[in-house]
């Protein structure tokens, strides 16, 4: 059977899950990947469009403040008054504006806000509250890898992205600086919108951008690799316990069936995830759904295994 038809059988009822002990090793994994890959086209159309709604408007009043971004000798500034230092409050975060490094570093921090930008010309970085003493700092501009490798390495070296305590944030947040001769270009008075940051293996692009790219290799890395190894570690357990000889499997069939199993907790998962709903995350979701499927289907296994113990009249 192709992708679709045994998606859908597998998504419908479990009659198909006898068959599917005995499907090749490649083909299971063609599915998978297939699955995985539409789940996570589904992810970024889902949430995109809205985060890129929401990013033009948080940019448009950065430009009403700022007057959009300028290339000048001391690197990346405002187009409207570079010399003075500037705020500006959103829901959820800020952005904190400071024409030098020594203004910069006597930024600490409040206790109204869990996220923001800090902003000098020869840095932008962002800063996530992991709790009361501590924060995540991410550099949003990076030395160009093209022009100069040397200080791109270094720069991930000495950095990286890593939590840091209050009392060291200025100290870091100093080290983030970039030489402007090392910045992309940036053409005079560009909208925020036109931003773009090179956190991506060097490449500049804008933020929606990399968030789509972000949900897209993140669904990846669940539904390819954390998802399969949950199913792995189970298979594990069954097998050692004895599962597959009362059922006559192999570990290779016993896997396979785990993989088909785990699809409609997939599909699931991703559906909450592309709608952002709260609560649970994608591999929350996914054990969950994929606990309750998995009684049905192996007790369906187990009626075809045993033919007496066909007496329940029960049908799927």
């Amino acid at each position: 059977m192709g992708f679709v038809a045994t998606t859908l059988a597998v998504c419908s009822g479990t009659a198909i899950f006898p068959a599917l002990r005995r499907a090749s090793f490649f083909r299971m994994l063609f599915h998978l990947l297939t699955l995985s890959l539409l789940c996570a086209l589904a992810t970024v159309m889902f949430r995109l469009h809205p985060f890129t709604k929401g990013y033009r408007d948080m940019c448009a009043k950065l430009d009403k403040t700022f007057g959009g971004l300028k290339r000048s000798p001391a690197g990346m500034v405002p187009a409207k008054d570079p010399d003075q230092p500037k705020t500006v409050f959103f829901k959820t975060m800020r952005v904190d504006y400071f024409p030098n490094q020594e203004q910069a570093a006597s930024f600490e921090p409040d206790d109204d806000f869990n996220a923001g930008i800090l902003w000098t010309p020869t840095a932008v970085a962002n800063w996530t509250r992991l709790s009361q003493d501590a924060y995540w700092i991410m550099p949003l501009v990076w030395p160009t890898i093209a022009d100069n490798p040397e200080k791109f390495v270094e720069f991930s070296n000495n950095l990286r992205w890593k939590a840091v305590e209050k009392k060291d944030f200025a100290k870091t947040c100093a080290a983030l600086s970039v030489p402007p001769s090392d910045m992309m270009p940036w053409n005079d008075s560009s909208d925020f919108f036109d931003f773009k940051t090179n956190i991506m293996a060097g490449i500049w692009m804008n933020i929606p951008s990399v968030y789509g790219i972000y949900l897209f290799v993140g669904l990846l890395f669940n539904a390819l690799l954390v998802s399969p190894l949950y199913i792995l570690i189970f298979t594990s357990f069954s097998f050692a316990f004895g599962r597959a000889g009362t059922l006559g499997m192999k570990f290779g069939e016993l896997f396979a069936i785990g993989i088909y199993t785990g699809f409609p907790g997939t599909i699931i998962a991703t559906l909450y995830t592309a709608l952002g709903l709260p609560a649970l995350d994608y591999q929350g979701v996914y054990l969950l759904a994929y606990l309750v499927y998995s009684f049905p289907v192996f007790s369906r296994i187990t009626r075809e295994h045993n033919p007496e113990n066909k007496n329940d009249g029960t049908t799927s």
